[in-house]
């Protein structure tokens, strides 16, 4: 049975209990549960020194139909390494790699087994509420691969809200079309909401193939992709103190892998990612303690297939995770977070020799104080990790801010964080191309610093922030994969030391009155990531690690009359080293964007609509070699909604 069968019964079987079960009759009850439920609190409650970025409903609103790449390309300063639209994305944090940084759904980490990674291009923003973006090693807080930062994604569910029904769908450029239906339902002790996308584009855009004599306009063919999907969120409360959550996200992703530009060969690759995310959660809340157990099942199965070199292959994940975790009110200036967790993970490969399982065992403990009125924040973690029986070295973190008066803030922060080897470092076993794995790799180690001064002013109409945030962060034992003494084969070690170091800048200034609104933001970043290995004779050392630009630059400015508004972005990425020699590099480029949107309501509905222009001066460019991305494309959406 396929993801879109098991998806049309599911929604069929959720979607009378989530309109028909529940208790329409109104209750005397005071419940002290609170009306809007967040989960994934550690991030709202015990960071005080990292820098975290939260992404406006706005910018999710309008950009429904996108991946949360997109997002993330033109609203902060993650770089996004994209090998085209639809195809593999990761992110890179402050020069660390797609590996090291921690991707968490509800508090539950989605990293893949096998690579450590996850592909930005599968997540879709129709299905998230919120996004934190959290800089710097956090490895106390959220475990293996917190190490450059972590990205938050939750889904909040509201009480006593009555019924919402959505249906949106937009078009665009090179066949782009996305249809999606949302159902919420909300009454005092019982919340159910369902969200189904539909997606696909066929992504025959036209670039200039740069590689070619007289740098000719051709078109990208082969690059299709199909995602459907859906997410069921439901809460219920079970009496005045608990609450329970339950969680299902299933999601196909079909795409045909081009040939690279420098490649004359007709690509006949394909990949398709299914995904299978059952979670719940208990919490229990009373004024001095809350309790909260969470549990999920995470099965992932990738097929992939080369007719062309009769390659046919299937990899199939599976991890389950159970935690723990007790917040307690030691009085009004401390509170307590500690909890456990276990993690089970099973890789099948055709790479491997056999099957492969890991058992993770973990306790953490974070200690808050918070002075009288505010004025110092503090947070120690600690976090110990047992692998297979055997005990990771502790990790720990300790974060302060400091408000030195009202507009002005000091913050700082170190932690020490850590990366689990992948299963395909541990075990790859592919005779054909002699690449082996390692079984005897040692964790990934990182240990980071970092202070930020944040300055914040509002005065009537006026709002104007601003921050500037140096870092400086080392990674041991890094894995890299490199042939023998002899050639005969590609195994991982440990053996890169990185030096990250370097500045972020950010400001903005938001202006309202009456039906107008005024909104504009910058963020900078100047950033050396570099080799600082202490092998003999190293010819990389101090080197830049590849496709870490030294600079990255974004403007927004945002107008809002009444309920039209117009928002136009910029953004900057700097040249980029493709080898470890540093002698070859793509070139910098500059995109500028811009999104028309609007809404006019009558009675129990409304309707809104937007309308992008991407890449408006058509530039030709590439985020990852022989990988172009689109010129100027277009995108129309409209979405729906009626609200009882």
């Amino acid at each position: 049975m396929n993801v879109l069968k098991k998806v049309l019964i599911i929604a069929g079987i959720s979607m009378p209990s989530a309109v028909f079960c529940q208790d329409f009759k109104k209750s005397d009850t005071l419940v002290n549960i609170p009306e809007v439920i967040i989960s994934s609190s550690r991030i709202n409650q015990f960071t005080s020194g990292n820098k975290i970025q939260k992404i406006e409903k706005n910018t999710l609103a309008i950009n429904t139909s996108s991946s949360l790449t997109d997002v993330l390309s033109s609203n902060s300063l993650v770089q996004m390494n994209s090998y085209g639209t639809g195809a593999l994305s990761s992110p890179s944090f402050r020069g660390t790699g797609s590996a090291h940084t921690a991707v968490l759904w509800n508090g539950f980490n989605l990293n893949d087994i096998f690579n450590s990674g996850t592909d930005f291009s599968h997540i879709p923003v129709f299905f998230l509420d919120d996004v934190y973006i959290q800089s710097g090693g956090c490895g106390a807080l959220y475990g293996s691969g917190a190490v450059g930062g972590s990205i938050n994604f939750n889904n909040e569910l509201e009480f006593n809200s009555g019924i919402n029904v959505s249906t949106l769908a937009s078009i665009g450029s090179f066949l782009n079309h996305f249809e999606g239906f949302d159902i919420h339902v909300s009454k005092e002790k019982m919340v159910s909401r369902i969200r189904i996308f539909n997606h696909a584009i066929k992504n025959e855009f036209s670039f200039i193939n740069h590689y070619q004599q007289g740098s000719p306009i051709q078109k990208m063919n082969h690059s299709e992709t199909a995602q459907q999907g859906i997410l069921i969120n439901n809460s219920f409360k079970i009496n005045t103190h608990q609450k329970l959550n339950v969680h299902v996200w299933l999601q196909n992703n079909n795409h045909n892998i081009p040939s690279l530009i420098n490649d004359i060969s007709i690509s006949k690759q394909n990949e398709i990612n299914e995904y299978y995310r059952p979670s719940i959660e208990w919490i229990y809340k009373n004024n001095k303690i809350e309790n909260v157990f969470r549990s999920g099942l995470f099965i992932s199965h990738k097929y992939y297939q080369n007719p062309l070199y009769d390659i046919h292959t299937a990899y199939h994940a599976t991890s389950s995770v159970s935690e723990f975790e007790n917040n307690y009110q030691i009085n009004a200036n401390f509170k307590l977070n500690s909890g456990i967790n276990y993690t089970f993970e099973k890789g099948v490969s055709p790479d491997f020799e056999q099957a492969h399982i890991r058992h993770r065992s973990t306790v953490f403990s974070s200690l808050r104080y918070y002075s009288k009125n505010e004025k110092i924040k503090s947070v120690f973690s600690i976090r110990e990790e047992m692998i297979n029986k055997k005990v990771n070295p502790l990790t720990y973190s300790l974060g302060i801010a400091v408000r030195l008066f009202k507009p002005l803030e000091l913050k700082a922060n170190i932690n020490k964080s850590f990366r689990v080897p992948s299963f395909n470092d541990l075990y790859w076993n592919d005779i054909t191309w002699n690449m082996f794995g390692n079984p005897l790799l040692k964790n990934e180690s990182g240990f980071n610093e970092e202070i930020s001064l944040n300055y914040y002013y509002k005065k009537n109409n006026i709002t104007f922030e601003s921050g500037i945030t140096g870092f400086n962060g080392n990674i041991t034992d890094w894995i890299i994969w490199q042939p023998n003494e002899d050639y005969s084969k590609w195994i991982p070690q440990n053996l890169n030391t990185v030096w990250s170091r370097g500045i972020e800048l950010n400001s903005g200034l938001t202006y309202n009155r009456e039906n107008l609104s005024l909104k504009l933001s910058g963020m900078y970043t100047n950033m050396s990531t570099t080799n600082e290995s202490k092998l003999e004779n190293n010819p990389y050392l101090s080197n830049q690690l590849i496709y870490v630009p030294l600079e990255k630059i974004l403007g927004n400015i945002s107008v809002k009359y009444k309920k039209i508004s117009v928002t136009y972005a910029q953004n900057y990425t700097g040249e980029r080293y493709i080898d470890s020699e540093n002698t070859t590099k793509l070139d910098d480029y500059s995109l500028a964007n811009i999104i028309f949107a609007g809404e006019y309501g009558f009675k129990n509905y409304n309707i809104s609509f937007n309308f992008h222009v991407n890449n408006i001066m058509n530039k030709s460019y590439e985020v990852i070699q022989y990988y172009p991305l689109p010129m100027r494309n277009y995108l129309i959406g409209i979405k729906i909604n009626y609200k009882k």
